[in-house]
């Protein structure tokens, strides 16, 4: 969608304001590179992440439209 906003497929746990943590999968690790919150949950099941890119100078350089396939979206913490 936006810079700074993911949309994902629904999953039961992904609720209005969830936390989450968002990694990318690189071979044999999970590199963590954004924190967002569950802002929006569609009609049509479709979920709405508003992240802000983790404090890593790498994870800032990121393309997430590029490396989608290699994301992972997990339960998170509030900052």
């Amino acid at each position: 969608m936006s810079e700074d906003i993911l949309l994902v497929e629904s999953s039961e746990w992904l609720g209005h304001q969830t936390a989450v943590a968002i990694y990318k999968i690189d071979e044999d690790y999970e590199q963590l590179v954004a924190l967002g919150e569950v802002i929006n949950v569609q009609s049509n099941g479709l979920v709405q992440i508003a992240f802000s890119k983790y404090p890593h100078e790498e994870a800032n350089s990121l393309d997430f439209n590029e490396i989608r396939a290699k994301l992972m979206i997990k339960p998170g913490v509030r900052a």
